[in-house]
């Protein structure tokens, strides 16, 4: 999914407001009222049914980021009309997210890396390679299979303004560690798969939005999802934004607000981690200018 980042749901509505638009160009862009953000529809706490899933069908979950979702489920269901448990086991969901990403790599990058291959790092060739090796058969599966997986999901939100999730599965880890390998005993076979609960959402095409509520059991930043139906982008920006307040109104629930003076300056020169990331091990010996 890709979409805009700020600090509360206005700014985005801000952003929004500048960005949105129809572009004949575009074979995914359909035209729409510019002025769909300027209000939004009344969607008011009490009134919000929601959904919720702590793992989007099984993806592995950190057990203290499942305790910290749960707690703030203690928190927000007895404020709103609905809330309840939904399966989103909806179908072979990495592996048409697998499909579908690389043969987006294919169309974006396999002309560039034959051009040019030591401009791009390991991952971007891995994911041309994977792409290359598909049959056609493999990507009229993936797109039938999104289908399917999109049908289930409009069934699943029926009559629900949003569902929740936990937005990482894992606390976040330092930033010299390029993905997290590992997630409740179980290791990544491929290094965005840690980022499941995330883009199992994209499958469906529906919005989605992230809320930061406070800190996990580690003390770090903690993120609500919130998935909403196919074309409710002014519907789940309302219900986030009622969701917004409340958390708002407990430090313990809140947006975190660093301290800046109490923040160190990096020794790092880091101007980018796409371009610049630090060279350590393996990596300073090849000359890795990526990590993408």
């Amino acid at each position: 999914m890709l979409g805009p980042m700020a600090r509360e749901v206005d700014d985005v509505l801000l952003m929004l407001r500048a960005c949105q638009g129809f572009d004949a160009g575009d074979p995914l862009s359909a035209p729409s009222d510019p002025a769909r953000f300027d209000v939004l529809p009344e969607k008011p706490l009490a009134a919000l049914r929601l959904g919720f899933s702590e793992d989007f069908g099984g993806a592995p979950v950190d057990p203290d980021i499942r305790a910290t979702f749960r707690a703030r489920l203690a928190v927000l269901a007895p404020q709103v009309a609905e809330c309840r448990e939904v399966d989103l086991d909806l179908g072979a969901m990495d592996r048409a997210f697998d499909i579908l990403r690389a043969e987006s790599f294919v169309a974006g990058f396999a002309e560039a890396i034959r051009e040019a291959p030591d401009d791009f790092g390991v991952h971007i060739h891995r994911n041309v390679e994977l792409g290359l090796s598909l049959t056609l058969a493999d990507r009229a599966w993936a797109h039938a299979e999104q289908t399917r997986i999109l049908r289930a999901f409009n069934a699943r939100i029926a009559g629900l303004d949003a569902i929740v999730l936990p937005t990482s599965p894992v606390s976040p880890f330092a930033w010299t560690e390029p993905y997290a390998r590992r997630i409740d005993g179980q290791e990544m076979d491929i290094y965005y798969r840690w980022l499941a609960l995330t883009y199992r959402g994209s499958l469906g095409g529906g919005p989605a939005i992230t809320l930061p509520s406070g800190r996990d059991g580690a003390g770090m930043p903690f993120g609500l999802q919130l998935l909403g139906p196919v074309r409710g982008d002014a519907g789940l920006l309302a219900a986030a934004r009622s969701i917004e307040t409340f958390l708002a109104q407990d430090p313990q629930t809140a947006r975190p607000r660093p301290d800046s003076k109490a923040l160190t300056r990096s020794t790092v020169d880091l101007r980018s981690i796409v371009t610049h990331p630090p060279l350590q091990g393996t990596q300073a010996a090849q000359g890795l200018r990526t990590v993408v």
